[in-house]
C-alpha cells in the first residue's frame, strides 16, 4: 500500500500534535559567554633597506707543485727450471699374517 507525501505528512503532523511525549517543548539555559578582549594590534614592521657591502677575501698562496715522479723501469719475467729427482720405487711387501686369525674371519 503507498500513500502519498503530502498524507504521510499531515499523518505525521497530527500524530506528534496528539502525542506530548513525542514532542515537548523544552526550555534549554544557554550561559552568557564571557567577551574575549580584543587582542591589540601589532606595530607596523619598518621596512628594510638592503645595503652594499664590499668584503674582501685574502689572496690564497700558490701550493707549490708536486715533483714528478720518475718512471718505475719495467721487471722482466725471468724463467726458471728447476730439477725434481726421481723418487725411488719402493718393492712391494709381503703380507705378514694376523697373529689373531678370529679378527679377519
Amino acid at each position: 500500500m503507498q500513500i502519498s507525501r503530502i498524507t504521510f505528512i499531515s499523518l505525521f503532523v497530527a500524530l506528534v500534535a496528539g502525542h506530548p511525549t513525542l514532542y515537548e517543548r523544552q526550555t534549554i539555559t544557554i550561559p552568557k559567554i564571557p567577551e574575549i578582549p580584543a587582542v591589540p594590534e601589532v606595530p607596523a614592521v619598518p621596512e628594510v633597506h638592503k645595503r652594499q657591502q664590499t668584503i674582501t677575501v685574502p689572496k690564497i698562496p700558490d701550493i707549490p707543485a708536486v715533483p714528478e715522479v720518475p718512471d718505475v723501469p719495467q721487471v722482466q719475467k725471468r724463467q726458471q727450471t728447476i730439477t725434481i729427482p726421481t723418487i725411488p720405487t719402493v718393492p712391494d711387501v709381503p703380507a705378514v699374517p694376523s697373529p689373531h686369525p678370529k679378527a679377519h674371519a
